[in-house]
């Protein structure tokens, strides 16, 4: 008999909710635009980005960070923002657009990756900056991701992004949301993304 999978529940996550992660120790984000230390380093080496890095983010209105709950338990996050947020977007070798929604981590545990949770994530990211009216979104990925923060390079290209750049292992792709609510069709594939993510789910 197949073990049930609980569902994955996606929160935003505010000031106060930060602080408490932080005052009980679960806070444990990282990302290569909001901390110099090495975002490659695995959960168990520490948590790169502290409350501090943060506040730029969810202090600001066209900004955020999601949480993803599994039976109320952090099983993943996203944090994202306009590119002026992350302290060290001047120095991650890529031309990040200033007018564009800057996903800087879309993380979720390796065993809930291959349920594609981070989809939905990534969903709620898309919804996150059609209601900013952002017209276009940026993200950091890897081709493998192990334990780091960025997303999948296969989930973002499945998904209709494009890359723009790669430098250092980190790939930039990005999108419109034009692109996004409309997705073309894939020539080699023979089908588009939104057998993916149905357009039921993006928009709720």
């Amino acid at each position: 008999m197949k073990e049930d999978i609980s569902p994955v529940q996606i929160v935003p996550a505010d000031r106060l909710t930060l602080a408490t992660l932080d005052l009980e120790g679960l806070l444990c984000f990282r990302s290569s635009l909001v901390s110099g230390t090495d975002a490659d380093q695995p959960a168990t080496a520490g948590c790169a980005v502290r409350m501090k890095d943060l506040v730029p983010v969810v202090t600001d209105p066209r900004s955020g960070i999601l949480l993803a709950l599994q039976e109320q338990r952090i099983v993943g996050y996203a944090i994202f923002g306009r590119a002026g947020r992350f302290s060290r977007a001047e120095e991650m070798g890529f031309e990040l657009k200033q007018d564009a929604l800057v996903v800087a981590a879309l993380y979720v545990t390796p065993e809930l990756r291959e349920q594609d949770a981070d989809a939905d994530l990534l969903i709620a990211v898309m919804s996150f900056a059609r209601e900013n009216d952002y017209e276009m979104v940026q993200v950091l990925c890897r081709e493998e991701p192990g334990d780091g923060p960025e997303p999948r390079r296969e989930l973002l290209s499945a998904s209709g992004f494009a890359i723009v750049a790669e430098e250092g292992g980190l790939t930039l792709v990005e999108t419109t949301l034009e692109q996004w609510d409309n997705p073309q069709q894939d020539e080699e594939a023979g089908e588009s993304f939104s057998g993916i993510f149905p357009d039921s789910d993006k928009s709720n």
